[in-house]
């Protein structure tokens, strides 16, 4: 869900977008453009970005704790290892 914010115009010429993405907070404005359609754009990517680089940061920290997981020796779960073409568990 995302919300506009339009901003007053300044000098009748230039128009201000701000965008808030609801679920995040995040935020992104811009204010370069004279048109507001053009503002408006610029600012969805930017917001875009942010919201990009914010999945990226999750899915790091997924990995990070995935490999945590998995590099943790618990005691009393020790290797098994099978031999033959029958599996037969080596002791």
């Amino acid at each position: 869900m995302i919300r506009f914010v339009f901003g007053q115009n300044v000098n009748k010429v230039e128009t201000g977008v701000r965008i808030l993405h609801i679920p995040t907070g995040l935020t992104a404005r811009s204010t370069e453009e004279r048109s507001q359609y053009q503002n408006k754009r610029r600012a969805m990517k930017k917001l875009q970005k942010k919201i990009f680089g914010l999945q990226q940061e999750e899915k790091k920290k997924q990995v990070n704790a995935a490999w945590r997981e998995h590099n943790r020796i618990i005691r009393g779960n020790p290797v098994r290892i099978y031999e033959g073409e029958k599996f037969i568990l080596k002791k």
